[in-house]
């Protein structure tokens, strides 16, 4: 902190520039670093926000042939997203898009493109909420020849909401179908940083589940199979 003498010409400042706040008290004029609130990333959103340098990183340990290859696949193949819409992807957007379960959940490498297997896509299921657990169901059982889900869900939405887009936090890689009733509790606490036990019986809200099928020879993700639960 510095005291601040001003001139003819500046008579005076106030709010920040740069890392520095200009401001007045009871001493007089001051000048000091600007303060910053300590910062505390979950590791989820620690390697989110390394995501896009690793797999450049990974891309640019490919090959000029296997880099060729992925644009080659790129250009006869274009890709569905999670919301059902088709989208052109270049080599590296292939690459990335199918390399992301490697990257967060231990899959093998694709260093080459793979054969366009297309998933089964996920049947309806039910967001079933009580004060011991937040599970989701198939009923019956759903058992797709092979693939793993890949579950997205939001936190407490406060009411009824027609896009939550903004809203979704990757939550759960679940394996070894066929796949019934689910307790995806600490999957859900563990994404959104809350107590299930905590907020359940003291509050009434919304929330939705997504469902995803990946087929495990070439990663591809089908369109995703949207849920609303909410409590009683």
């Amino acid at each position: 902190m510095a005291s601040v003498l001003y001139g003819p010409m500046v008579t005076a400042l106030h709010g920040s520039i740069g890392g520095t706040t200009f401001q007045d008290n009871p001493s007089g004029s001051i000048a000091r670093a600007r303060p910053r609130p300590p910062l505390s990333p979950t590791s989820k959103q620690t390697y989110a926000e390394t995501w896009p340098a690793l797999i450049l990183k990974s891309w640019n340990a490919r090959t000029l042939m296997e880099q060729a290859a992925w644009n080659t696949f790129a250009s006869a193949n274009t890709k569905v997203n999670r919301y059902g819409q088709t989208k052109t992807l270049t080599g590296f957007n292939w690459y990335g898009s199918l390399n992301y379960f490697h990257f967060f959940y231990g899959y093998a490498l694709l260093t080459s493109p793979p054969t366009l297997v297309l998933p089964t896509p996920p049947v309806n299921f039910t967001i079933i909420t009580t004060g011991a657990a937040l599970q989701i169901q198939f009923s019956p059982a759903f058992n797709p020849p092979n693939e793993d889900l890949y579950l997205l869900t939001t936190a407490p939405v406060r009411s009824f909401s027609t896009s939550v887009r903004s809203y979704w936090r990757a939550t759960a890689l679940l394996s070894g179908a066929p796949f019934g009733t689910i307790n995806i509790t600490a999957a859900w606490e563990a994404a959104h940083g809350l107590t299930w036990s905590t907020i359940y019986p003291n509050s009434q809200f919304f929330l939705y589940a997504m469902v995803m099928t990946v087929e495990l020879a070439s990663y591809i993700t089908s369109v995703g199979n949207i849920q609303r639960g909410s409590t009683p």
